[in-house]
């Protein structure tokens, strides 16, 4: 079967065996049914990759966003902006504001992912510039976040590959006047450790 061998698998008997292949041919089934209803150029394409015989469990486990309880204020110096002229759709890959995509492996660590994504982003439309900044940053450092945009007080965030909020991301960012940390500098682990940051600076 090809999947096993381009993504490296190997079960240990026939009866995960079979249970890998009923979750195989039921991500198969969704993705023939994406193109079945959207023709062969969707809007967004889907295809298979290492997680198409996981468990939905499975899945979940890496899914580490715990955004903070509790009600937010309203932000500060709001303004309506003008959205007539703005395009119906954009897609930001061809202005060079996206990174590929990157793997958090074992790691409930997409929050970290997520803020760099955004930070990346924002500077890539202001500057030009596409830079890939540091994950195993926001892992390794961002504790003790609370009340972040606010009223109520959220228990403290963040637990490295235990899951966190990007919003704690950026408040320790603001506290710490961090200078941000690009990814070659201070590299993905995949685990949480001690934080690095003075050294990475």
């Amino acid at each position: 079967m090809q999947f096993v061998s381009t993504h490296g698998k190997s079960y240990g008997t026939m009866e995960e065996f079979s249970m890998r292949l009923e979750r195989y041919n039921r991500a198969d089934a969704y993705i023939k049914g994406h193109y079945e209803k959207n023709g062969p150029e969707p809007s967004f394409h889907v295809g298979h990759n290492k997680f198409s015989d996981w468990t939905e469990q499975e899945y979940k486990n890496l899914l580490g966003y715990k955004p903070m309880k509790g009600k937010k204020r309203t932000p500060k110096g709001e303004v309506a902006v003008d959205t007539s002229a703005l395009p119906e759709s954009i897609d930001w890959r061809q202005h060079n504001a996206v990174n590929p995509v990157k793997n958090q492996g074992h790691c409930g660590s997409c929050w970290a992912f997520a803020t760099s994504a955004i930070l990346e982003g924002s500077h890539s439309v202001n500057t030009g510039e596409l830079l890939s900044f540091s994950e195993q940053l926001w892992v390794d450092c961002v504790k003790g976040q609370s009340a972040y945009g606010y009223i109520s007080e959220p228990e403290p965030c963040c637990a490295g590959c235990n899951g966190g909020d990007y919003d704690a991301s950026f408040s320790w960012a603001g506290n710490s006047t961090i200078n941000f940390v690009l990814e070659d500098d201070y590299k993905y682990q995949m685990v949480e450790g001690t934080c690095e940051y003075e050294s990475k600076d």
